[in-house]
This record gives C-alpha cells, structure tokens and sequence, in this order.
C-alpha cells in the first residue's frame, strides 16, 4: 500500500514540474521523498497472494467435501473424508481448519490419540480457533479445548483430560450457559473417576446435575459415580432418575451415536447397571460380561463381577417375559412355563457366553379365520440380539437349538376373541 502512495505523491511532484517548466518557472529538483522499507515484501506479499489463491480454493474445496462425508457417521464415508483432510493438511499445514476435521474423523475411528494430536495441532496453529458445531461440543470459544479433552481422556491420557478441563473452568468458562458449563464438570468427573479420584468425581458430577438437571447422562455418569463409591442408596436413586427420562435404554442416550465415553470400556459397564435396574437381567449380564472381559483385573472389577453375579441369578429364561397382542394370558403360569425349559435352553448356548436371544413364543385363540401374518401364526422364532464376533455356524446352530426347544413350552391357553393372538417374548444366555 505504501509503495502505491509513494507512485502517486511522485506523480503529482512529476505534474507539478511539468506545470512550472510550461510557466517558464523553474522545475522542482532534488524530490526527496521518505524511503519505502517494505516495499519488497509487499511486492512479495501481492504476488504470493496471487499464486497461493488456487491452492486456497482447492483447500476448502477439501474440506467441505470431508465434512460432508464425515457427517455421515458411515465409516467408509468417514475414511473417504479422512483422505480429502489429509490432501488439505499436505496443501497448507498451517491452517487450523483441516486438522481439527482430521481430529474429529479419528475420533471417531476409535483412534482417540490421533484424535488429540490433530486438534492440538490445529489449536497450535491458532489458539484463537473457534471449533465448528458438532454434537457433544459446546459452541463457544473454548469448545476446540473441550474436543481436545475429550480425545486426551479418550486415549487414556486422564491427568492431561482434567488439566484441559480445569483451565477451561478458570478461563472464565464460568460465564457461559449453565447447561454448557455442565457439559465441562461432567466430563471432569468421569475423568477423575477413571483416575479413582472419587471424592472429586463425585463434586464433579454433582456440580454439573446443580447445573443442568435434566441431562440425563450426567445422571447415569452419577449412578455409576456412587456405585464405585460404595453408596448403592444414592446410585439407585440417580439411576431411577435417569430411567424416568429413560425408560427403554435400548433405545436411549446410552446408544447415541457419537457418544463419547470415558473410558470407552465404561459404556458397558453402565449398560450393566442400566439394564438391572430396569429389570432386564439377561441383557444386564451380557455387559457385564463384556466389561470385565475388556478390563481384566481393573479397579471396579470387583463391583462389575458382584453386579454380575446379580444379573446371572435373574436370567433364568422367562423372567424377563413381555407379552403383546390381541389377546391375553396368564403371565405368570406362562412365566413358569419358560422356566421349566430353562435347562434345555441353555444347554443350546452353554458355550457361547457371547450371545444374547430374543425368544417369541406366539399362540392363537382358535377359531374363526387365520390372517397371513406371521405374527399372529402359531410358532416359534429366536432372534439375535447381542453377539460376539461369533462364526455364523455357530449362530445358526444356537438359534435352531434354542427354537426347538422353546417349541416345546407349554404355555397356557390364550383367550379373547377367536383368532386373537398372544406373543410372549423373553431372553436366552448362557450364564
């Protein structure tokens, strides 16, 4: 800009001249005008701006077309915007933007300390980043830190999760939306208690329910929170909070896609909880199961192996029954009636500690005309619920056990109009 103005003050001197020498007065000699220190560096600037502009343009082309794909929640998307953000980083590393995608598309992944190292590049490369909205992450200006903390305790960095947090707190987060601020004091407590800091955990969490009362995972995270800490009263009481918000965990928060957890491991454990307090034993110990075998010897092993011990006395077969349909049936007697083919049954899954069966049994009231539905037609049908990476002979194998067997429990006689149709459902599991 200085080297324009310093073009147009010597053209005006120049004109001027000219002007005196048509007068006949004297020119104006010896024009000494301030010298232009930058002006070569602003040559340099206009000409990189130009040259850089098509590699800028094809960088946000980049970019869009990843977080289009990314926000497919579709792995084979997820990898196909993996590969655009990583041309994007390869044309302009400094720039924030792809970096902070290529970390969220980790995360995702299960890659948890790429995740970190690609959202700590981009903050490095402008601390003063905002972080694009995203599920989870509150929008405000320290929301890329949070995402930063989140993929630290994510790839068990849990020290390094609480200090991010921590300073998010005194940095004047303390101003924002009580339901933002909670989203940072819940994440906190899970940190702290993956780290075993109890007491701390539990100011935590119990910070972020003054906070935002109604998000229901903070009441979970509590429930799980007082469990470990020995305090079943008070975990019971955040657990039936949680369940009068969420009744039906299978198809609740527990399940969101996306959901962040700390530790990942801890998903199953709280699926473990949820489901006994809910009733639900069969799939109770199905979690369970997979959190100790994902844990070992871990420092709530012990709680999860009394809590399985629990859900393996309550999954004796038809405990857990529903019944639907046009007509009715004595539950109880139908209960019993499972549960004296409960030793058939699990002789068809004894073996295979990884798999959860849905049973539906189905009866019709006799008479009158038959429709051709499936499910109003007497019969039996076993469906696969949960399952373990297991071969698919071996399912088959189990699930044609299990519907022989249960073809065999006398249920009793339905009643209601002619060609009304009761189906009682109930879970299998080894145990």
């Amino acid at each position: 800009m200085r080297a324009h103005l310093h073009r147009a003050a010597l053209i005006v001197v120049l004109a001027a001249g000219a002007s005196r020498s048509a007068a006949g007065a004297p020119p104006l000699l010896d024009v000494d005008l301030p010298p232009d220190y930058d002006e070569e560096s602003e040559q340099k600037s206009d000409f990189w701006d130009r040259a850089l502009e098509p590699a800028r343009q094809k960088y946000d082309d980049l970019v869009e077309k990843a977080v289009q794909q990314i926000k497919q929640m579709d792995k084979s998307a997820r990898d196909l915007g993996v590969a655009y953000l990583r041309d994007a980083v390869k044309l302009a590393p400094e720039l924030p933007l792809a970096h902070f995608w290529l970390g969220r598309a980790e995360g995702q992944n299960g890659n948890y300390a790429a995740c970190a190292q690609e959202i700590g590049r981009a903050l490095d490369a402008d601390p003063t980043f905002v972080a694009p909205q995203w599920p989870e992450t509150p929008d405000a200006e320290w929301g890329g830190r949070f995402e930063l903390a989140l993929c630290r305790a994510q790839a068990g960095d849990f020290e390094a999760a609480v200090d991010g947090l921590r300073r998010i707190l005194a940095g004047g987060a303390g101003s924002a939306e009580p339901a933002k601020l909670a989203l940072v004091h819940w994440r906190l407590g899970e940190s702290y208690m993956a780290l075993g800091r109890l007491d701390e955990a539990l100011a935590a969490l119990q910070q972020a329910s003054r906070l935002d009362a109604w998000n229901v995972n903070i009441s979970f995270a509590l429930a799980i929170a007082f469990d470990r800490d020995e305090d079943p009263t008070s975990s019971r009481d955040a657990m039936s909070r949680a369940l009068e918000r969420e009744p039906r965990v299978s198809s609740g928060s527990l399940y969101a896609a996306g959901r962040a957890w700390i530790p990942p491991e801890d998903q199953s454990y709280t699926l473990g909880l949820a489901y006994l307090a809910s009733g639900e034993a069969p799939r109770a110990l199905y979690y369970l199961r997979r959190y100790i075998a994902t844990t070992g010897e871990g420092m709530w092993t012990a709680r999860a192996r009394g809590h399985l011990e629990t859900a393996q006395a309550g999954a004796i077969a038809g405990r857990d029954l529903t019944v639907r349909g046009s007509g009715s049936i004595d539950e109880a007697k139908s209960t019993a009636a499972i549960g004296k083919l409960d030793g058939e049954l699990q002789a068809c899954v004894a073996k295979i500690p990884d798999l959860l069966l849905s049973v539906s049994v189905t009866r019709v009231v006799p008479g009158g005309e038959q429709k051709a539905d499936t499910a109003r037609l007497p019969g039996v049908r076993a469906l696969i619920i949960e399952q373990g990476n297991l071969k698919g002979d071996v399912l088959k194998s189990a699930t044609a056990c299990v519907e022989t067997a249960a073809g065999k429990i006398a249920l009793p006689k339905p009643t209601g109009p002619a060609g009304a149709y009761v189906t009682a459902t109930f879970s299998v599991i080894s145990r």
